[in-house]
């Protein structure tokens, strides 16, 4: 049943339905309980589900009349955002995955091209360490899912041989462009698996080259709408969960113990950490973990990723670094990433445990 489901979605998760549908299949179903429900003489209970299942199919019609069909009052862009750091930034983003109809104004489209050409440049900061990395604004139909009424959006190409480093570093540029990005008010929204890439190719035109380019990911940009469908809102609610800090950080390799139990580190670096806890990652999945180290002259972070994947966990802990990266910055810190020959000695965190990269903060 469940293989026969995934099929199904995979058919038609790119048709524009899929996003309201099964609100209206689990009205029905409630419908069908309910009359069970009632021959077999429970009428309470049957009532109960019939008005269930009733408000069910009226909001699967306000859907398709306030979001599919976009049938609604205008609606004011985002004003950007003022007198929050970039730590309540990064707290406070989430994705956007209904957007209000139309593109982007032309100074938020403005802004937004200089942020990627800025993260396109070669040799653009120091920091860098993935090469072949490329962003382009895109305008037009590209089939994602779950999104709805996106428009406009960012994609990210890699080189077509696999380098997870390249991987890791598109991740973090990415992230940097998305915060900026919500700081102006723009609504983004992350999307790996739920991306058409058919449709990508078309609007990349000959910018793509499939000897040289793979497509990585693509994040959705546009001003976020309050018309939501319900199927969406669920789905929300619960990639606004996150790891606790001391499920995250570690003091040590074999990951033990955690960055609480230094009340040190801790309290100097917690803002760090939340940033870090708060990144945002494919089905909500946090791969990424973290080894906190210190010594008179430096903080080291070790990042590690559980999840067996060849592109989610390394953009994962790319989206990491960049939002660790950021805070040190916030704290007037500035570091470099390197590679490690082994970082012996880790524990295992479920079946996988993968070593990425290493980021290094200088304290003199």
């Amino acid at each position: 049943m469940l293989n026969y489901l995934s099929r199904l979605k995979k058919k038609y998760m790119y048709t524009g339905w899929l996003q309201y549908v099964p609100v209206l299949v689990i009205a029905f179903m409630t419908s069908l309980v309910a009359i069970i429900s009632r021959w077999l003489g429970f009428d309470i209970f049957s009532w109960i589900l019939r008005t269930i299942a009733l408000l069910l199919f009226l909001r699967f019609i306000y859907d398709l009349i306030t979001v599919k069909y976009q049938l609604h009052p205008r609606e004011r862009k985002t004003n950007v955002i003022k007198n929050r750091d970039v730590f309540q930034i990064m707290r406070e983003r989430q994705s956007c995955r209904s957007f209000q109809k139309g593109y982007l104004d032309q100074d938020d489209l403005a802004f937004l091209k200089q942020v990627i050409h800025d993260e396109n440049v070669d040799q653009y900061d120091s920091f860098r360490f993935g090469d072949g990395i490329q962003f382009y604004c895109v305008k037009g139909n590209i089939n994602v899912w779950p999104v709805v009424n996106a428009t406009e959006f960012i994609v990210a190409l890699v080189p077509a041989t696999y380098n997870r480093l390249a991987i890791i570093e598109a991740g973090r540029r990415l992230e940097r462009i998305v915060i900026k990005a919500t700081r102006r008010g723009i609504g983004t929204c992350w999307i790996g698996p739920g991306a058409d890439h058919e449709s990508i190719k078309s609007m990349l035109g000959d910018r793509f080259d499939a000897h040289s380019h793979h497509i990585l990911c693509v994040c959705a940009i546009g001003y976020p709408s309050k018309y939501i469908p319900l199927l969406i809102r669920g789905m929300n609610l619960k990639t606004r969960k996150r790891h606790p800090i001391d499920q995250v950080f570690f003091l040590e390799n074999k990951m033990e113990n955690s960055v609480k139990d230094n009340r040190s580190i801790f309290s100097r670096y917690e803002n760090v950490f939340e940033a870090g806890r708060w990144s945002p990652s494919s089905f909500n999945g946090q791969p990424t973990r973290c080894i906190v180290e210190e010594d008179p002259s430096s903080v080291t972070l070790k990042l590690l990723t559980v999840k067996k994947s060849r592109y989610y966990s390394p953009v994962a802990a790319g989206i990491f670094l960049a939002n660790c990266q950021m805070g040190f910055e916030a704290l007037d810190r500035k570091g470099t990433v390197f590679i490690e020959d082994k970082v012996a000695g880790y524990g295992e965190v479920g079946a996988y445990t993968n070593y990425e990269v290493t980021y290094r903060i200088s304290l003199n």
